[in-house]
Order: C-alpha cells, then sequence, then structure tokens
C-alpha cells in the first residue's frame, strides 16, 4: 500500500487540476491532455515541453548560472528516453515507477539501518 500512495496522490492531484485548468486543452496523437498548449507566462504548458527556451524565461526559478549544470541532466534524460525508440513508455515507466521504486527501496533501506542502529546503540549500553 505504501508503495501505491504516490501514484495515487499524482493521480488525485491531475485529475483535481483538470477540472480547474480553464484553457483548452492540447491534443497530440488523438490523446487529449491537461495542460493548454497556449504560451502563457504565469504557468508551465505544452509550450514549455515543446520550447524549453520559453520556460526557462518565464517559469523557473532558480539563478540562470545553474542552467549549463542542470541542461545536461534534462536534456541528458530527454535523449536516454528519445533513444529508446518508445519515448512515451519509457517516460511514464522511468518518472512513474522506476524512479518512485527506488525512492520507496531507499526508504526502507533507511528504516532498516535506523533500526540496526537502534538495536546496536541499545546492545552497547547494555
Amino acid at each position: 500500500m505504501i508503495l501505491a500512495l504516490p501514484i495515487i496522490l499524482m493521480i488525485t492531484v491531475n485529475e483535481i487540476s483538470r477540472a480547474i485548468i480553464t484553457e483548452p486543452p492540447h491534443v497530440f496523437n488523438g490523446q487529449t491532455a491537461i495542460n493548454s498548449r497556449l504560451s502563457l507566462k504565469e504557468k508551465c504548458t505544452w509550450t514549455c515541453h515543446y520550447n524549453t527556451d520559453f520556460c526557462k524565461a518565464n517559469h523557473v526559478r532558480i539563478d540562470s548560472g545553474w542552467f549549463p549544470t542542470t541542461d545536461k541532466a534534462y536534456y541528458g534524460i530527454i535523449h536516454l528516453l528519445d533513444a529508446t525508440t518508445a519515448y512515451n513508455f519509457m517516460n511514464v515507466f522511468m518518472f512513474l515507477f522506476l524512479i518512485p521504486l527506488v525512492m520507496w527501496w531507499l526508504f526502507v533501506k533507511s528504516l532498516r539501518i535506523q533500526s540496526e542502529i537502534k538495536r546496536l546503540k541499545k546492545a552497547a549500553n547494555d
């Protein structure tokens, strides 16, 4: 159940967002997206997906001096996903399943390590 909570939360946030977005949705490959394709300066839309420079100029809140560093990771991930010839599937697999699974595994591992530390401290005090 703990593994499903982040996925359930993400779906809930997406569906609530769908109800409050007033702009026309973006349609591509016969699929209707939640967000619009309009170029809006006050929030990210599909324009940001297709034009990263527009997003950086209007929505990114970090110092632009970091862009050379963050761009390597950002574009590296995009090129990695694009190289699979199954970009959409790999995007969902990586960001919806793989990364949350790794985070969950690391969380459980940290709990086990904490438990072991407590056990060792208790044994040392006895």
